[in-house]
């Protein structure tokens, strides 16, 4: 449980360096660097599916209200 929290946040952490590189460019007057973005975004997209498999339960009961 504690594993899957820590490769949540890594991932979390590795796409927000990703967004940051991707808009460096931008700042010494370039253009947005797209491929750092995509990455970016597969990174977070994995985040939060690993989050997502992390929280769900196994069992058939339905929700409390």
């Amino acid at each position: 449980m504690a594993q899957v929290k820590m490769a949540v946040w890594g991932f979390a952490v590795v796409s927000v360096l990703c967004f940051i590189t991707a808009v460096i460019p931008l700042f010494k007057g370039g253009s947005l660097n797209v491929v750092f973005l995509a990455c970016g975004v597969v990174f977070l997209i994995v985040a939060a599916a690993a989050h997502a498999k992390n929280t769900r339960t196994d069992n058939n009961a339905p929700p409390a209200a």
